[in-house]
């Protein structure tokens, strides 16, 4: 009668059932329980998962001792209690689903990661539970009851919403610290459950203010001010945190703050608290601070507090990133402010210096020239170094010119279709002299691209001879090759590759930057301003191409220029279309010998300057090909002597577009 008959193993929950006064309970004394129900109570009592059992019409309530955490301060006042009286604040909820399977037959049912708001600790709150509900039978084949296996995954739930959240935070932009403010408060508007609303200040410790500078959509002025001068704590404990340099968790149920944004959550559960917390960047004092408003469901417990520590150091770690970004864009700003602050004055001087050079150059070359009155064997050495540099010079100054007129958008260029093998090829053959005097090889190769590409002849010029000349001046042995070819996705590709001294990993990226110089780099001169390479990128640029360079320490380098074929990519009043259709392309009449320009003469010289002065005679096998063409020094500089070449009638036809533009005269 006292339950005994039960086969139960001692528990508090059995204690509790065996000395609850069941004489005077609707359920009646143990001993007149009926078999089912002792069976139920059995199977709940010694089950190690929690287990709950909803019993006769009134689906009165028992449970085990695993689901005592889960009960609360409902334990243990609802043993045998109604279920609608033990769980009123779910019965909304649970109760339809517990009846449906009781009165109605109705099969059993599986809830996961269930939201439920409970109030089983005194206060409401978010709990998440899993669990099936299963009709116990009774003898007469009725149901009997509901038992209930039941498991509480609050913490999982959570967790992982705040890991998604924490997650999503490393993705923010962080360009700036104003693109760190509006897309991370994106971000934590998406967990408006854990965060119902949030804003950021930021101080400024001359203006001793704290500025409002992003916030949830639904704070109103009067809850969210522009500025907040130090000291005014009349809302927000923003001067306590700076002054103390740490998290301030306050209430917010004074009236002065309204009516605050509360999520996802019922008007009958408001944002109680809120946290002011300084995000730390590097070592510094914050100077920036997040007010977020806490879960009211939840309490502000170490999960909680760990949850909201996690979320300023990831802040903090974006934060850091833009002040990085921001300090080294600063950098590149000032560096090219100082680049451009250079070749501004070096622009101003080398106007300066233009006219005299020239004025210098002209009489200088007439004395050299002179063959009725030649000037003394002893003095022509000196005069003509005195050429050699003022060319150099003159070709320096040039190059700033050519700069300054890139930056200020005044470069006309004036793009017309050129067979590029051939222009290259007669480009490249100004250095040979230099080069087979070096005892190294010079090779150029190509292939049919097909049609005409247009370039810039002059700028073109500028670029392969920049390149060439920076090849012969870091090779000192082995020999440069050039090969021009179509390229992929339409495009025109000139390769120059040496055998030189290369360059390191470290140092590429800053190969093409205006006045940079690899220090203690080995090559044939120390001469240079650092700016060869720089041009050459611009005008590629203004080709609408693009240069890369592949380099490997003592292994050589090499220099890819891609140009995309066709038209659509260059401007339509910078075209120049020929007149009338060329015949003399594939046509098999002959070609006449090019002449060299004062820039090609100029390249050449610097480039024999910086060989020794005992001749070398030097051929290269692999150059039979080009044996017709010479570049011989002089005292004028250095010339191309080329006999007329004639190409052969099967080499195809170029197409010609109808005249568009003129050329400018």
């Amino acid at each position: 009668g006292d339950g005994s008959d039960l086969s139960l193993t001692d528990s508090i929950m059995w204690n509790l059932i065996k000395n609850k006064d069941w004489e005077n309970h609707p359920l009646g004394p143990i001993r007149s329980w009926p078999q089912s129900l002792k069976t139920a109570v059995s199977v709940c009592l010694n089950s190690r998962f929690p287990f709950f059992i909803f019993w006769g019409k009134d689906l009165r309530a028992f449970y085990n001792d695993h689901y005592i955490p889960m009960a609360g301060l409902k334990h243990p006042s609802i043993l045998g209690e109604r279920g609608e009286d033990a769980w009123k604040d779910i019965w909304d909820f649970i109760g339809p689903l517990l009846k449906g399977i009781l009165l109605e037959g109705k099969e059993s049912t599986l809830n996961e990661d269930q939201l439920l708001i409970m109030e089983r600790n005194g206060f409401r709150e978010e709990v998440y539970e899993t669990w099936a509900y299963s009709p116990f039978l009774q003898e007469d084949g009725t149901v009997g009851g509901v038992i209930t296996p039941v498991v509480e995954v609050t913490s999982k739930v959570i967790g992982e919403r705040r890991l998604r959240l924490l997650r999503e935070l490393g993705t923010t932009k962080t360009e700036t610290y104003e693109t760190v403010f509006l897309s991370s408060m994106e971000v934590l508007k998406s967990d408006a459950a854990d965060v119902p609303f949030a804003m950021y200040y930021h101080y400024d410790r001359n203006k001793k203010s704290f500025f409002l500078k992003a916030l949830t959509n639904e704070l109103t002025p009067q809850q969210a001010p522009e500025e907040i001068t130090y000291g005014d704590q009349s809302m927000w404990p923003l001067t306590t945190s700076l002054d103390q340099a740490e998290e301030i968790v306050f209430s917010v149920k004074d009236a002065k703050f309204g009516s605050l944004p509360n999520g996802p959550w019922s008007v009958d559960d408001r944002v109680h608290l809120a946290a002011c917390v300084p995000i730390p960047i590097d070592d510094l004092a914050p100077d920036i601070f997040l007010i977020v408003g806490l879960n009211p469901l939840r309490p502000y417990d170490d999960a909680f507090r760990g949850f909201v520590q996690l979320l300023v150091r990831n802040l903090g770690s974006s934060f850091a990133t833009a002040k990085s970004l921001e300090e080294e864009k600063q950098k590149r700003k000032a560096l090219a402010e100082i680049d451009q602050a250079k070749t501004l004055f070096f622009s101003n001087v080398s106007h300066e210096f233009r006219t005299p050079l020239t004025l210098i150059l002209g009489p200088l070359t007439e004395v050299l020239d002179d063959r009725l009155t030649p000037v003394q064997k002893s003095h022509r050495a000196k005069l003509k170094l005195v050429r050699r540099n003022s060319r150099r010079l003159l070709k320096l100054v040039n190059t700033l010119l050519d700069f300054s007129r890139i930056e200020a958008g005044r470069s006309q260029a004036q793009f017309e279709p050129v067979d590029l093998c051939a222009l290259t090829e007669d480009l490249s053959s100004v250095f040979r002299a230099a080069i087979e005097k070096a005892n190294m090889y010079l090779l150029v190769t190509s292939s049919a691209i097909g049609e005409p590409v247009y370039v810039d002849k002059n700028m073109w010029e500028k670029i392969i001879l920049n390149l060439l000349s920076n090849a012969f001046k870091f090779t000192l042995k082995g020999g440069i090759t050039v090969h021009i070819q179509r390229g992929e996705n339409n495009f025109a590709q000139v390769s120059i590759k040496d055998t030189g001294i290369g360059v390191s990993q470290a140092e590429l990226p800053r190969l093409f930057e205006r006045f940079h110089r690899i220090e203690s780099a080995k090559g044939r001169s120390y001469e240079g301003s650092g700016i060869g390479l720089a041009l050459t990128f611009e005008l590629v640029k203004l080709h609408g191409g693009f240069i890369v360079a592949n380099s490997q320490l003592g292994h050589g380098t090499e220099f890819v220029i891609k140009i995309p074929l066709g038209t659509d990519h260059l401007p339509a009043s910078q075209i120049i279309e020929p007149e009338e259709e060329t015949d003399g392309w594939g046509s098999g009449e002959e070609i006449p010998p090019s002449t060299p320009s004062l820039v090609g003469t100029s390249f050449a010289e610097e480039a024999m300057g910086w060989l020794p002065d005992t001749p070398q005679n030097f051929s290269s096998p692999s150059m039979s090909d080009n044996s017709d063409e010479t570049l011989t020094p002089t005292e004028e500089g250095m010339h191309t002597t080329r006999k007329p070449l004639k190409l052969p009638k099967t080499r195809p036809k170029l197409p010609v577009k109808p005249s568009r533009n003129k050329p400018k005269n």
